[in-house]
């Protein structure tokens, strides 16, 4: 055989492997895609096993022109801090698993303010650590195949995620890796619902679990891009995620 026939029988090869491989991920259940995912992420086990992260990043608002540092802090069970500096003010806000809170100057106060409504819907429910797949049936979460579809060219299976609230959340698996590259979560804004479109990409292992390091959320209208720089395994002392007692 000629070499060019070589390359050309490997190339088509490699094509053909790779479509049979998306038919097999398209042909699996929704519990055979959960359990890939969370294989590809890292295993069930190492994710129910974090305890805590710190999170450098920078957040741009590109419809303000702004961007800034950003430290997030989180600890299992769901507590939460962050701390950003915008315009030189610092501003801080936690959830301590009961109440959110808010420290923000650049609003006028510098007295810690309860968070309510969307802002603080939105942020309890990104707060499970291992993710709203691992241990699903516990959780009373129903899941199942919604369709496919084709993300910037890569090919993805939609997963339906209906947790016991009812607020249904749609997660976008890629074919090939098993990796989630966009969800949309519907979350309540008063007697209305709104919706959080977020999109995942470089990913990267951070103590043998692969976290993405780009992340772009869309919500009423706003548009939050972080990028990454830094993921250390962390669990600080619980009165970090205190609400200021002035």
């Amino acid at each position: 055989m000629r070499s060019w026939q070589r390359r050309t029988a490997a190339v088509l090869g490699v094509l053909a492997m790779c479509a049979a491989m998306q038919a097999i991920a398209r042909a699996q259940s929704a519990e055979e895609l959960v359990i890939r995912n969370l294989s590809a992420r890292g295993g069930a086990a190492k994710l129910k096993a974090l305890p805590g992260l710190r999170i450098n990043a920078r957040v741009l608002l590109p419809t303000a022109g702004i961007e800034f540092p950003v430290v997030i802090t989180t600890k299992r069970p769901n507590w939460f801090y962050q701390e950003s500096t915008i315009r030189g003010q610092k501003v801080i806000a936690g959830f301590d698993g009961e109440k959110g809170w808010i420290v923000n100057p650049l609003m006028g106060g510098l007295a810690p303010q309860e968070m309510q409504g969307s802002r603080l819907e939105m942020l309890k429910r990104s707060l499970d650590l291992a993710g709203p797949l691992v241990d699903y049936k516990a959780k009373g979460t129903t899941v199942e195949v919604a369709g496919h579809d084709t993300l910037e060219g890569k090919a993805v299976t939609k997963l339906k995620v209906t947790p016991k609230d009812g607020l249904v959340e749609y997660f976008y698996v890629d074919d090939e890796t098993g990796l989630e590259t966009k969800t949309i979560k519907q979350i309540k804004d008063g007697d209305g619902i709104t919706t959080l479109e977020t999109r995942y990409s470089n990913y990267e292992s951070v103590a043998g679990v692969m976290m993405p390091h780009i992340v772009e959320q869309k919500a009423a209208g706003q548009i939050l891009q972080f990028t990454i720089e830094h993921v250390e395994i962390a669990a600080p002392d619980d009165t970090l995620f205190k609400m200021p007692t002035r």
